[in-house]
């Protein structure tokens, strides 16, 4: 990955020199405005309405606001060149999920020139808002898809065929799966129809220390049948060494140092990490501003 430059080795020298840049405002839960039915946001020359719930906010849950970190990283994947690079050196990912969307679809907005299919997933709460949401952004949920995968669901996981996977798509696939960290184990059937995911997206997820150790377990089984597959797969052989990975970005907004912390200790035994350069993203992307963005892949087992 020497797109990014270093890889991390010291989790406590990145948590300082990070949180050394970071501005005090941004050590609140930042979001667009959190006590608006709907908000207007822009990304990639499409303005779009998302519905919000203020009243999820105030419970005891995340997720039925618009994060602040979202919108400028659907933006950044949308229109900058650099991201593209990054993509590009992923070798152009197809097949992605998203954890912890919430109600926005706008990273999923961002890919749909991209990606063949596009999971959004979080618990099954957010499920009705981000379907307006998703209609309100153009993004027509695949049905047939999404029935399939459910169907899919109750079969034994044998194998997943490819060439009922590689059918002609003219547009990208988009549908939601409830999944729960806490309670939920990731298995092959949630990738269905495709064998496995190139890339996951974690935008803002990480907010407090009791979300790391989950979070962290199912990065690292989603991205394990990335390498199952190719090792499978004697025509996947490379010599590129992302060719066979399943990375993971992972974009936060700096808060506490804690919680970073806990993260970055946790995710460096598992997995490769590199922090996405200052001169890669837009001003208010950078850690001054507040936000950081990694890409990680899974250290060989």
């Amino acid at each position: 990955m020497t797109l990014l430059g270093e890889e991390i080795s010291d989790p406590e020298e990145e948590t300082f020199l990070l949180y050394a840049q970071q501005p005090l405002s941004t050590l609140d839960l930042g979001f667009v405005d959190p006590r608006a039915g709907s908000v207007t946001v822009t990304v990639g020359g499409r303005e779009v309405v998302l519905s919000q719930s203020p009243a999820l906010l105030a419970s005891d849950r995340e997720g039925g606001t618009t994060g602040a970190v979202t919108p400028l990283l659907a933006t950044w994947f949308s229109t900058s060149s650099h991201a593209a690079t990054l993509l590009s050196a992923l070798n152009e990912p197809k097949n992605v999920l998203e954890l912890g969307c919430g109600i926005s679809p706008l990273t999923g907005l961002a890919f749909r020139p991209r990606a063949s299919t596009y999971v959004f997933s979080d618990q099954g709460y957010v499920q009705r808002l981000l379907k307006r949401n998703m209609a309100s952004a153009g993004l027509v949920e695949d049905q047939e898809e999404d029935q399939d995968h459910r169907e899919h669901q109750h079969k034994k996981q044998n194998r997943v065929g490819k060439r009922h996977f590689q059918k002609d798509r003219s547009s990208s696939s988009f549908s939601f799966r409830p999944l729960d960290w806490d309670a939920d184990v990731v298995t092959p059937s949630f990738c269905h129809p495709a064998p496995s995911f190139d890339l996951v997206i974690a935008s803002d997820c990480i907010f407090n220390e009791a979300l790391v150790p989950n979070f962290t377990r199912t990065c690292v089984d989603v991205c394990r049948f990335k390498v199952g597959e190719d090792k499978n797969d004697p025509s996947s052989s490379s010599s590129s060494s992302s060719s066979c990975c399943c990375a993971c970005v992972v974009a936060q907004q700096l808060r506490s140092h804690d919680v970073f912390r806990a993260w970055i200790n946790l995710f460096v035994e598992r997995f490769r990490l590199w922090r996405v350069p200052a001169e890669m993203l837009p001003v208010e992307l950078r850690p001054e501003s507040g936000f950081v963005i990694h890409v990680a892949v899974l250290r060989d087992p």
